[in-house]
């Protein structure tokens, strides 16, 4: 086991331990191979699974069982139902940076309140051995409503939370495939999934199959009942072939169920990005609203640069998406959350000593977005 989920069972064990039944859960630790049946100390332990010294003995020797036993008690966990303790794993909350006021009204006040140096102790890309295991972080109440708010929030509260379009381009004729890619893929799915929204992923893709896509994403009726969506391209990137597609007018993004109630951000993760890119969905001119408003679109890189991928863990910047949004979307708004990104990003070298910018751009986007990740109204 590695040295980071040795530290969440350490940091976590008491707190586990006030809420843990044992009895419930150590049956799946036998059937996740964490523990084995004829192990030494087993006997003893299940005369008194609940005895508080037994049950910190069997938490704290799961960090020598073998370098996939935290992965395995993750598995557990979650087969006995105690997602609350994973929360607990894998949510440490995060630190205040230092503050001259000996009171603070508003834990969410803002992005410049974390400790920036603490952000990359959760997960950091360039020394992680996988992927994020994404566990999202539940909201416990709504964000989306504030009264006397220099500015607004958009309401972000139906029952689908919105719907999300997935694009991965990983295997190329006649260029480098995308190794561990799919990670992405598998990750931004069940990030968005876990946060309530309705996901449509598609892989390798042809240019006619994007535009095809794009315009059964836009013209969906399910629009009419969510607030936001969500569109996520990953790939190479090149000029001549999605990029250039998509800067297209004809891009059918222009469905009177994407009206101008309804928040849109883009998000772009390509290794070699257009310098003129733009995408964003048009409103029929003769109605009052402006034709272009609510739209965030992000990209992993500056134009011209690329997108770091690691060979076994998939793109830093999809994997720190991932991390940023499960651990932190319950409190903070998206536009902070995709600060905490590139705070991540700016302290991130690869094997040759370089770095990596990403890039945020708003179009009449004014207000603040809380994504109120599983929480619904009854």
């Amino acid at each position: 086991m590695n040295r980071k989920d040795r530290d969440k069972i350490d940091r976590s064990v008491d707190a586990m331990m006030k809420i843990l039944d044992m009895k419930n859960l150590w049956p799946f630790l036998l059937e996740y191979k964490i523990y084995n049946q004829d192990d030494v100390n087993v006997p003893q332990w299940e005369q008194s699974l609940n005895d508080k010294k037994t049950m910190k003995d069997i938490l704290t020797t799961i960090k020598t069982r073998g370098p996939h036993a935290y992965q395995n008690l993750i598995r557990s966990l979650k087969a006995s139902e105690y997602t609350n303790i994973i929360d607990i794993l894998e949510n440490p909350p995060l630190p205040l940076a230092n503050n001259n006021s000996s009171e603070i009204n508003d834990k969410r006040i803002g992005f410049d309140c974390i400790d920036k140096n603490t952000l990359l102790k959760v997960y950091d890309p360039s020394k992680a051995e996988g992927p994020v295991e994404v566990v999202v972080r539940k909201s416990e109440k709504f964000l989306d409503r504030v009264e006397n708010q220099t500015i607004g929030r958009y309401p972000m509260r139906s029952k689908i939370r919105g719907l999300v379009l997935i694009i991965t381009l990983i295997d190329y004729e006649g260029n480098s495939n995308r190794t561990a890619a799919e990670h992405d893929e598998r990750n931004l799915r069940e990030l968005f999934q876990q946060m309530g929204f309705i996901v449509s992923s598609y892989k390798n893709l042809t240019v006619a199959e994007i535009r095809n896509e794009l315009k059964n994403f836009a013209d969906n009726r399910i629009f009419r009942n969510v607030n936001s969506c969500f569109v996520i391209i990953s790939g190479h990137g090149k000029k001549s072939t999605v990029e250039s597609e998509l800067r297209q007018k004809s891009v059918p993004m222009t469905s009177g169920n994407m009206n101008e109630n309804k928040e849109l951000m883009f998000v772009f993760d390509k290794e070699d990005p257009s310098p003129t890119s733009h995408i964003a969905p048009q409103v029929p001119a003769d109605t009052t609203a402006r034709n272009y408003a609510d739209i965030l679109v992000a990209h992993s890189t500056l134009p011209g640069h690329v997108s770091n991928r690691d060979k076994k863990t998939g793109t830093w910047y999809i994997q720190l998406l991932c991390s940023i949004f499960m651990h932190h979307a319950h409190e903070f708004h998206i536009q902070d959350l995709f600060l905490m990104i590139d705070a991540c990003m700016e302290g991130l070298r690869d094997g040759r000593e370089q770095c990596q910018t990403s890039t945020v751009k708003t179009i009449g986007f004014n207000k603040h977005l809380y994504i109120n990740p599983g929480l619904f109204e009854k």
